[in-house]
């Protein structure tokens, strides 16, 4: 069994969670579509590295109806050659 590297930063300094979740209550009001916002959440799980974020970031995505064609263009979609839908996220 792997041992985790430090402890959960939300035990430790519990304070700024509060601060999270205002941004997701914010974020949610917005009128972005939920897709989008998964695919956003999941991106930058990638960039910053978080295997952990990126794959609950893929289980929230398909659950929000993201297809997986989508999905495996998410990775590489700058040197792909993205469907129409795709382009638009740049």
């Amino acid at each position: 069994m792997m041992q985790a590297r430090m402890k959960n930063p939300a035990m430790v300094l519990p304070d700024p969670m509060e601060g999270v979740q205002s941004l997701y209550k914010a974020m949610h009001k917005g009128g972005v579509p939920q897709q989008t916002l998964e695919l956003i959440h999941l991106r930058a799980s990638q960039i910053n590295g978080c295997s952990a974020c990126v794959y609950a970031g893929i289980a929230s995505s398909k659950k929000a109806g993201e297809t997986d064609e989508r999905l495996f263009q998410l990775s590489a979609w700058r040197p792909s050659t993205p469907t129409p839908s795709v382009r638009r996220w740049s």
